[in-house]
């Protein structure tokens, strides 16, 4: 029977990793640094109903230098860590590209 349960981040919902990035960010607000700030990228990141605390493992995994906001491409890895952490895996930048399954994120307004 478990090979019948469905997985939120898998079936019709699911979309490549770089094309959802590309949705999300240009329905954010990026300064004139093409930076976009925290306040703007956190209720992104409950709609994955991940664990408050793991959230904040996963932005300072992003946000190395802890500037309160990320480009484009910590971006991508934000959401490619969020899907590692749904999926149950270790959390490790170093594994996440352009196959990195998107992450599912309850909510979002469609593509």
């Amino acid at each position: 029977e478990e090979e019948e349960e469905e997985k939120p981040w898998r079936g019709s919902e699911y979309v490549e990793l770089v094309p959802l990035c590309n949705h999300v960010w240009g329905l954010a607000t990026p300064d004139e640094n093409g930076m976009v700030d925290g306040s703007q990228i956190r209720p992104l990141m409950m709609m994955s109903q991940l664990p408050v605390d793991m959230l904040a493992t996963v932005w300072s995994l992003v946000d190395s230098e802890q500037t309160g906001a990320v480009n484009f491409k910590q971006f991508g890895y934000l959401m490619g860590l969020m899907s590692q952490a749904q999926r149950g895996e270790p959390l490790d930048p170093a594994l996440i590209g352009p196959q990195t399954p998107s992450p599912h994120l309850e909510g979002l307004q469609p593509m």
